[in-house]
């Protein structure tokens, strides 16, 4: 039996990816009418999706209750170039369906209360049968829901808000094995794994002039802890006593956002707004997986991975037609975390551009539908993971469709 390493099993654990829509594992689409600007949001209230963005804004609507619903579709393609065989290879298409339900409630005397359903991480990669990377990755089903309780309190032109992460995920993972039995059947693993983490969103909101807002907000660091994930072998009888099927523990830190923002609004109808993102993916510095029955060819992984702190820049506009129309556009630029040295086909991230437009249907007084589009173009990278001598060249492209409605009264 060849000595090997499981490279591909160690990477994704509790990864729930989508590449195409922000650095590292993580997805900015929370909110609709916010897409359609290019994600800002920490500086505006656009509806209930404030309790995501920023929770210190939410008792700045003008509705004693307010709704929002979205639903995303995200078509990620992806082509990964692998030198040694001179050959492309492209995943197999799917749509990855991030969702967000929101509803707050003013309270009175400057307090207001809500709850947050939200998908920040999820996806799935699927790539075609027997490709070159196929020992590193097969196919990945993953995806996790927040729940976000908040409280907000608006003293004058001030507002603050908190709201309570509870975050719960899984994951199904499959690659294949170096190993075949008599017939040529390759071997391959399957993992399972489900954790839950809790973390905090904090926001501030201060209307620095009449039509001139800053906002800033906090999304603490939070861990997920893997201890009763399983690991199915399928493989030959000669091989089964090294690779056994069996439970396995593991964990991920989800890092830090920090977010600062200016909006402005000129005239009744017209208003921009810009932010910059800090992610702080340094706490991604090494990946740890405890197999619970080691062998000759199994053992403990312990590998750095040395993500760095990234940033992203965005930037909107919004422009009232009519009474019952708005338009957006936007732009974003994402800078990458990963390290070139650690790279794999289950997370392949680059800096990427985002080309956001959008636009509201206001269809009754207090029902709208919101509907957004987003461009994203990451730039073509070469990396390699260096652990198991995988590498090339990877390069994709994704468009994302949104659509929701808006209800206050």
């Amino acid at each position: 039996m060849p000595n090997f390493r499981l490279y591909g099993l160690v990477f994704t654990l509790l990864l729930w990816v989508n590449y195409t829509i922000a650095g590292g594992y993580q997805v900015n689409l929370q909110g609709i009418k916010q897409t359609g600007m290019g994600h800002t949001g920490v500086s505006l209230y656009q509806d209930a999706s404030n309790l995501f963005f920023n929770p210190g804004s939410m008792s700045y609507g003008q509705s004693k209750i307010a709704v929002a619903l979205g639903l995303n579709a995200v078509d990620a393609r992806l082509i990964h170039y692998n030198p040694t065989v001179n050959k492309e290879f492209r995943n197999i298409p799917s749509l990855g369906t991030p969702f967000s339900l929101y509803y707050t409630h003013q309270l009175g005397k400057g307090f207001s209360a809500g709850l947050g359903i939200y998908t920040p991480f999820g996806s799935s990669l699927e790539y075609p049968e027997a490709w070159v990377g196929r020992y590193v990755l097969t196919d990945i089903s993953l995806g996790t829901v927040y729940a976000q309780p908040t409280i907000s309190y608006r003293y004058g032109p001030f507002g603050i808000g908190i709201g309570l992460m509870l975050g719960t995920g899984w994951l199904n993972y499959a690659q294949d094995l170096p190993i075949s039995d008599n017939e040529g059947n390759t071997a391959s693993v399957r993992l399972d794994a489900k954790s839950k983490a809790i973390g905090i969103n904090i926001g501030a909101f201060v209307e620095l002039q009449k039509d001139f807002i800053f906002g800033a907000s906090y999304r603490s660091a939070h861990r997920y802890d893997v201890r009763d994930g399983f690991a199915d072998f399928t493989v030959p009888q000669s091989a089964q006593e090294q690779l056994q099927d069996q439970t396995f523990s593991a964990g991920l830190w989800v890092p830090a956002n920090a977010m600062f923002g200016l909006s402005y609004k000129p005239n009744a109808k017209l208003r921009f707004s810009g932010e910059i993102n800090f992610t702080f993916w340094s706490v991604y510095d090494r990946l740890m997986i405890d197999f619970h029955k080691n062998s000759e060819v199994l053992q403990d992984v312990n590998e750095p991975r040395e993500w760095r702190d990234s940033d992203a820049f965005r930037f909107g506009i919004e422009y009232q037609f009519k009474e019952w129309f708005i338009y957006r556009l936007g732009f974003s630029k994402d800078n990458t975390p990963v390290n070139r040295r650690y790279y794999g086909p289950e997370t392949p991230d680059s800096d990427r551009r985002g080309y956001h437009t959008g636009a509201s249907f206001r269809i009754k007084k207090k029902l709208a539908i919101d509907l957004a589009f987003q461009w994203v173009e990451p730039e073509q990278i070469e990396a390699i993971h260096e652990p198991s001598g995988f590498g090339g060249i990877y390069k994709g492209r994704a468009f994302v469709y949104s659509g929701g409605l808006s209800y206050e009264f």
